[in-house]
């Protein structure tokens, strides 16, 4: 098999093919397809082995991702008279239907199975304890398939099969540095016994290897192998910022008294892993460092709180070992993510972003300068710097997507590398993970990589669809550069043709167009995406040209200013900035509900999780304006309007966060809906943003898809308009922007379209305006309804009224039966029915209580609206009119209702202030607002004290009030008022 799909994919990895638009090819989710990323040649597989699910095969069922090709499930039912084999056993793509119930996964694990990667839409990749199809069947499972060998080889590994020299991948000996991808746990000594050099062993899955070409066909073949790729050596991104990201703004008092006061960063430790720092030893607290490094660079004196090396030269015979930074690019990041500008001339401000904040450094250069660096594991450097109290992380390094040198298919792609990243990232959700995306920017076709001239693709924009593989990941900020404005100084007032050494990769406007004279564009070096997948990268871009930052002592550089500062370009530098940025945004959160403070107080440690800060990041970031008139397809770069591949989300903009709103972290699962309140003031805001963030479980590089959770978001106007959004099914990151949104109540709902990991966590973020839960809302510490221990408030999901019945199902739909002949089914006709109808409630809303009254009935939304349908002749449904409504309308209540009762022609509601409100019939005084006249609108009935419980009869009402007194009103005529008599009250 190995040999027959080797040609095909060396002339597949051999196509110049850019990644597409998000969205281009891509059909509807309605039909649960999944496109193929990558072209492909049925003819020259072995498609004789039907088992491994090729999508041509007839009678196959439902689609499965993969990095090459969409597969096919073999239906279950036909799995023995298709493949011959009457059990299943081993590694299996294993399907459902769509969507994936939250609970699947744990159902097959209690079967014996481990199941690790999600094959979107609706499977995942299963080791499978010899189990009949019947049983698999009983689980629901529709069908199954084996990964072929084609579906596990990385695309930059073929020039490797083909025995071309791979110049770009790590070696030794004779033989390559692979990692390989094991399916699940428990199978290095499955591994072992292939014969391989085992190079490193972690994590349960990730061995690198040394292996030849036929070593590499070899293990393509073994079930307990999911994929090969190469090991690339990383390196360092190299290439005004405070006042064009607000920095400035935010650290002015006076700015901020309605926003909890100016921040600095103060209290929070960022970790930097870098080249080193300046003239650093290694040590390990504020005051030990303190002592050991008193001689550093007074922009980072008193604030050091940990320093360790990865050098691993060890005391090198040039006494370049250690921390200390001979290569300067450490330093000059650390600095612009904390230096206090304390060696600025007169008249000049060289600080970076967070100038009180801490640092924890993380060297990991060889102690040259020749930028060779060497980190650690992802989940050994992240455990380090929590454990340090760091909760910020940056990264100015990567591998490029020019290490695979011409292999287009490998530029964007979520590599083991991204993989490891992604879990390590996943285990400290509240350590905030930044990398860069890295320089490699080209207004030319990426086949260039490695020539000298630019073979073509040149119209004046750069080329999408190329980043550094840790870019990729899903659960970091990945940050883009844009321009610095700088060109008021001689040196800096340079052309991107200029500053390239004149190369070939540019053609015009970008060419002879000055690199740092435009806030409002991208730099032009800045890697773009999307990734493979069709994921929206960078994340969030910020000023990378020209940059002046802290200079080590230990190198001379062309481009220092003087002593202390020095000059350098790139996505490097934008990363710290953004680095800054963040630390910035966690202070402030100290001042609305967060407690992150432990460069002082290890007990100060909630901090706020990456998800929310990624989410605010975003949800405030300014949409830039593009730099260029022309070239392209007409928008230009960040002309186009953000999120986009050029400029993500857009460039951070600190101001605005400040007056960002946002949620607490909320778990949702498959088909559950939750709904928020959105409330926008009239301060004549030009743009409105919401924006969906969450972390969750890495994935593999087998899949086509990265996502595993899909969430979708939605947003109504406060006159109800559904906002025009295509929601999809590949970014942990998704928002809508409004222009010149109305002031006002606006509902943004969130909606578990397919959460396959158990439940999934999220945070919602908005540019303006304050975010209110309504899926419970409550107030004054009252107890919400049935979710709180102790709660008097109890959700009804079952009511009867007089001739029909409603029910809310697990499902959450709300479903009705029986006479309708005033629409009290709320269907929208008046037909009886004898089966359960579905309720026309708006779209996307549930229900979470339901009462009925003799011929209508009102239920509490999970928006905290209350709507009734059916009857109207006393005005029960409280809409202000004595129509009757086939379908549910509105109450006009002057608050939120947390529990709902319906009498025969009278209904009434708790709100969340503890208050009670009556409407409808008033006969017998049943309303309790101390008349006999009816009411279309609710009235408030006193009582006196606070109101716990109500509960309606026919033509009465009691309440339990807040001294647990029981108090009743309205008609008398059997003594149901328990008074002792029979009068009516």
């Amino acid at each position: 098999m190995a040999v027959m799909i080797l040609p095909t994919l060396l002339s597949i990895s051999q196509f110049g093919i850019e990644a597409p638009e998000l969205g281009e090819g891509a059909e509807s989710k309605e039909s649960i397809e999944v496109p193929s990323f990558m072209p492909f040649d049925q003819s020259a597989v072995d498609s004789e082995d039907p088992s491994h699910g090729w999508n041509w095969d007839d009678g196959n069922t439902g689609k499965a991702a993969l990095y090459y090709r969409t597969a096919s499930y073999v239906p279950i039912d036909k799995w023995e008279q298709v493949t011959g084999e009457s059990v299943v056993s081993g590694w299996h793509a294993l399907g459902h239907e769509y969507p994936l119930p939250s609970d699947w996964k744990e159902e097959l694990e209690e079967m014996g199975m481990e199941c690790r990667t999600f094959y979107a839409p609706q499977g995942f990749h299963c080791d499978v304890p010899r189990l009949s199809p019947e049983t698999l069947d009983e689980a629901g499972v529709i069908g199954a398939f084996r990964l072929a060998g084609i579906d596990k080889i990385a695309p930059d590994a073929f020039p490797i099969l083909q025995g071309e020299n791979q110049d770009f991948a790590d070696t030794g000996s004779e033989k390559y540095l692979v990692r390989v991808l094991l399916s699940g746990s428990g199978h290095i000594t499955d591994l072992l016994k292939t014969g391989v050099e085992l190079s490193d062993y972690r994590h349960e899955r990730f061995a690198d290897v040394l292996v030849d070409s036929k070593e590499i066909e070899m293990l393509s073949e073994q079930p307990f192998i999911e994929w090969i790729e190469p090991i690339y050596s990383p390196e360092f991104d190299n290439q005004e910022a405070s006042q064009i990201i607000g920095a400035d703004w935010v650290g002015d008092s006076s700015n901020m008294v309605s926003h909890g006061g100016a921040v600095t960063g103060d209290g929070v430790i960022v970790a930097v892993m870098d080249s080193g720092l300046d003239t650093a030893l290694e040590c390990n607290s504020l005051t030990n460092c303190n002592i050991l490094n008193s001689g550093i660079h007074a922009d980072f004196s008193g604030r050091i709180m940990g320093v360790v090396s990865y050098n691993n030269c060890g005391a090198c015979s040039d006494g370049t070992g250690g921390p200390n930074d001979y290569n300067g690019h450490g330093t000059h990041v650390a600095g612009s993510v904390l230096g206090d500008g304390s060696n600025s001339g007169d008249g000049e401000d060289n600080s970076g972003m967070a100038p009180g904040a801490q640092l924890f450094m993380q060297a990991v250069g060889y102690g040259n300068n020749d930028g060779s660096l060497a980190p650690p594991t992802y989940e050994s450097a992240y455990a380090e710097a929590h454990g340090a109290g760091a909760r910020v992380h940056t990264n100015s390094w990567g591998v490029g997507p020019d290490a695979c040198g011409s292999t287009s298919s490998c530029w964007a792609y979520y590599s083991t590398d991204t993989m490891e990243l992604d879990a390590a990232a996943n285990n400290y959700q509240d350590l905030t993970i930044l990398f860069a995306m890295g320089n490699d920017g080209r207004d030319c076709y990426y086949t260039s990589f490695g020539a000298t001239n630019c073979p073509g693709g040149q119209d004046g924009e750069v080329n999408l669809g190329a980043l550094n593989r840790q870019a990729t990941a899903k659960n970091i900020l990945s940050v883009g550069a844009s321009e610095n404005v700088r060109n008021t100084l001689a040196m800096h007032s340079r052309s991107y043709f200029s500053v390239c050494g004149n190369c070939d990769w540019y053609g015009t406007p970008i060419k002879n167009d000055l690199e740092g004279d435009n806030a409002e564009g991208m730099a032009a070096f800045s890697n773009r995406g999307p990734t493979s997948d069709g994921r929206i990268k960078p994340d969030i871009v910020a000023p990378g040209t020209w940059i002046h930052s802290t200079r080590t002592s230990l190198r001379d550089t062309g481009a220092d200013l003087g002593d202390y500062y020095t000059v350098k370009r790139g996505t490097s530098m934008a990363t710290p900035i953004t680095a800054g940025s963040v630390a910035l945004v966690i202070e402030h959160l100290n001042s609305h509900g967060y407690d992150c403070n432990l460069a002082y107080n290890s007990a100060s440690d909630n901090c706020p999780e990456s998800a929310l800060v990624k989410a605010i990041l975003s949800a405030s970031a300014h949409d830039m304006e593009g730099q260029y008139s022309s070239g392209g397809d007409g928008q230009n770069g960040a002309a186009e309007k953000a999120p986009n591949s050029h400029e993500g989300w857009g460039r951070v903009d600190l101001e605005r966060a400040m007056g960002s709103g946002f949620s607490e972290g909320i778990d949702i699962i498959t088909s559950d809906s939750h709904s928020f309140k959105l409330s926008v003031p009239d301060t004549g805001i030009s743009s409105l943003r919401v924006v969906l963030s969450w972390n969750e479980v890495e994935n593999s590089p087998s899949a086509g898809t990265q996502l595993r959770n899909d969430l979708d978001i939605f947003l109504k106007s406060p006159t109800g308009v559904l906002q025009t959004y295509t929601n999809d099914d590949v970014n942990n990151l998704v928002g809508i922007s409004v222009d010149s949104p109305d002031a006002g109540d606006w509902e943004v709902i969130v909606t578990g379209a397919n959460v396959v990991d158990g439940s999934q966590k999220y945070y919602l973020a908005a540019s303006d305006g304050v975010l209110t839960d309504m899926r419970h809302p409550v107030s004054d510490g009252y107890n919400e309804p049935g979710f709180q221990s102790g709660s008097i408030f109890t959700e009804t999901t079952m009511t009867v009224g007089d001739d029909h019945l409603c029910a809310i199902l697990n499902d959450a739909s709300l479903q009705c039966w029986g006479s309708n002949g005033f629409g009290q089914l709320g269907d929208g006709t008046t037909t009886d029915r004898l089966t359960m109808t579905e309720v026309s409630l708006d779209a996307a809303r549930t229900a979470t209580s339901i009462s009925s009254g003799k011929d209508h009935t009102c239920s509490i939304l999970d928006n905290g609206e209350l709507q009734c349908w059916g009857r109207n002749n006393y005005g029960q449904l409280g809409d202000g009119t004595n129509s009757h409504s086939i379908s549910p309308v509105g109450a006009s209540l002057s608050g939120v209702p947390v529990q709902i009762s319906s009498g025969d022609w009278h209904t009434c509601a708790i709100m969340d202030d503890a208050s009670l409100q009556c409407w409808g019939r008033n006969t017998d005084g049943q309303l309790g607002d101390g008349t006999n006249t009816d009411s279309s609108t609710p009235v408030s009935v006193t009582i006196g004290e606070n109101v716990l419980a109500v509960s309606t009869g026919g033509s009465h009402t009691c309440a339990i009030t807040e001294s647990w007194a029981l108090k009743c009103w309205g008609s008398n005529d059997n003594g149901q008022l328990g008074i002792g008599s029979t009068a009516s009250s």
